[in-house]
């Protein structure tokens, strides 16, 4: 066999032609990057257009709509959204009638929903004023308020011993007891 020797011109030729693949290559990776970045993008936006969509029903005056109650206003009801009507809108946020009084905070449209249920109440009647907390606690039926509530336990396990705050003090576990995002609050044994 016979071996040619390299010149270094060839040799150099060779560095250059590495190079030159090397930038050939690169070149295609950061086009394939940036595509995928812009079909990313792209879903990204109709996610969110989904999204914001679903949420910009405009209301007008009368309309029915049902209000996300906060989970420390729900209590121990099972209601999550109170139904009300729109009596008016002030800039970008809404003035709520429901059957117990005005709603006192003026709420922004993402709290509200379409509702399609049947009011059986005249706005024109309703007077009072009210907070969500309150309206809350008259909507679900409660005798105690949420202010009332005392015992609340952070048990980690089942709540069937005495070391759990509310089994001592026998009453049931509330909307209040297992806050800690690790426990599993269905896993509690002294529930209503």
């Amino acid at each position: 066999m016979e071996e040619t020797a390299s010149t270094p011109e060839e040799i150099g030729q060779d560095e250059v032609d590495l190079e030159t693949i090397r930038l050939t290559r690169s070149r295609a990776l950061r086009e394939q990057v940036n595509s995928n970045q812009d079909i990313a993008v792209e879903k990204m936006c109709k996610k969110h257009d989904r999204k914001r969509n679903k949420r910009t029903v405009l209301f007008k005056k009368g309309d029915c709509v049902s209000l996300k109650i906060p989970s420390i206003d729900v209590g121990g009801s099972e209601l999550s959204r109170l139904p009300c009507i729109v009596k008016e809108m002030i800039h970008d946020k809404y003035q709520l009638v429901c059957e117990y009084g005005i709603i006192e905070s003026h709420l922004r449209i993402e709290e509200l929903e379409l509702y399609s249920g049947l009011l059986e109440f005249e706005v024109d009647k309703v007077t009072e004023m009210i907070s969500i907390r309150a309206a809350a606690a008259l909507a679900g039926n409660r005798t105690k308020a949420i202010k009332e509530i005392e015992v609340e336990c952070d048990c980690t396990g089942k709540c069937n011993t005495k070391q759990c705050k509310c089994i001592k003090a026998n009453l049931k576990c509330n909307s209040h007891c297992h806050r800690k995002k690790s426990v599993d609050s269905k896993s509690c044994l002294n529930r209503n």
